[in-house]
């Protein structure tokens, strides 16, 4: 049974849509949303993310170590405002949503 003073759980971002497709260019990701019928160029800082939001739902801060180990090596850290308008602009291309955690599953 999850602690009831741990609040509510983290919220948590995943692909907009599991028909979505890819193809790698390079550094680059190719994204094509069937449901609205357009096609994508993210560069190799949103094909990194949005990749890994394919395999699963992840919270802000994992977006935020997956920048960071994306950007390893370049000296500047990744600052919360880049991750907030990366996620913004996945979101307003229709292949990013925030979805619902099972409270049971959030604690594990």
């Amino acid at each position: 049974m999850p602690d009831p003073s741990a609040g509510p759980p983290e919220p948590r971002w995943g692909a907009g849509n599991p028909a979505i497709r890819t193809i790698p260019l390079d550094d680059e990701l190719v994204v094509f949303n069937p449901v609205t019928w357009e096609t994508h160029l993210l560069n190799a800082a949103g094909a990194q993310v949005f990749e890994a939001l394919l395999e699963r739902a992840l919270t802000f801060g994992d977006l935020h170590a997956e920048l960071e180990a994306f950007r390893a090596g370049q000296g500047e850290p990744v600052r919360d405002d880049q991750v907030e308008a990366l996620l913004a602009e996945l979101e307003e291309l229709g292949l990013v949503t925030r979805v619902d955690v099972d409270p049971d599953d959030a604690h594990r």
